[in-house]
């Protein structure tokens, strides 16, 4: 749903590193469909790295094991030179105090004009109203059953803490959707913050990459707008 990952005759290629790829379920699918795209890809698990190497069988992705909380990705990929830092849901596994480093450490990463598309949990998801209270570390941390964390941020927050590295926001906004459980039929509300994130300078780098806006069909409005009042409700009620 990134527009800049897709293919652009005005973008010949485009140099990208996917933070805290996994086993490379969402780098591998665009490097497919844009061949104008050179590949890279870390994560702090040697074990998921490994899996990223063992599945590219043709040789596309350039995959390294990295903390970005704490090793810099100017090692490995060298300063300024990625035009897009993709991270999908890997923020919010950091503690709170690691994440400016890793903010700073994308900057290095990136050219002039490069950004960061970033995806991850929004307060108020529903996994974060499901905690119970002695999975709570802090304000909108917790801690989850197999020990890794989840922190549910705040549009204006996650704004303010790019800015604080030197970036510039495009967009910073909560998407509101509605997903269905296909086992049980039950349609959930999860919230996600999607910001866009740029490096100053080439402020030109993406023009003719139209960005389209997101909304819900009227009725799923409709239905969300009831659903938040019943959650207002419910939270006023565990601060009581």
């Amino acid at each position: 749903e990134f527009e800049e990952l897709a293919q652009h005759e005005s973008i010949p290629h485009l140099e990208l590193v996917e933070v805290g790829c996994g086993v490379g379920n969402s780098i591998f699918p665009i490097v497919r469909n844009n061949t104008a795209i050179s590949g890279h890809a870390c994560d702090y698990s040697a074990s998921a790295v490994a899996k990223v190497v063992e599945r590219d069988t043709q040789n596309v992705i350039d995959a390294f094991v990295c903390d970005i909380s704490k090793q810099p990705l100017a090692n490995h990929l060298g300063q300024g030179k990625m035009d897009v830092a993709l991270m999908i849901f890997v923020l919010s596994a950091l503690t709170p105090d690691t994440m400016p480093y890793a903010i700073k450490n994308l900057f290095d990463s990136l050219a002039p004009g490069g950004r960061v598309l970033l995806r991850d949990y929004g307060e108020y998801d529903m996994p974060h109203l499901r905690f119970t209270p002695g999975h709570k570390i802090s304000e909108r941390l917790y801690a989850r059953e197999d020990g890794t964390l989840a922190y549910y941020f705040q549009t204006d927050e996650l704004a303010d803490m790019f800015r604080a590295q030197g970036f510039e926001v495009v967009e910073c906004q909560m998407l509101k959707r509605f997903v269905e459980n296909k086992k049980t039929g039950v349609r959930m509300l999860r919230r996600w913050v999607q910001g866009r994130f740029q490096k100053p300078g080439r402020e030109d780098r993406w023009d003719g990459v139209e960005i389209k806006a997101y909304a819900l069909p009227w009725d799923e409005q409709m239905r969300l707008k009831k659903l938040e009042q019943n959650e207002g409700r419910e939270q006023e009620a565990r601060t009581d």
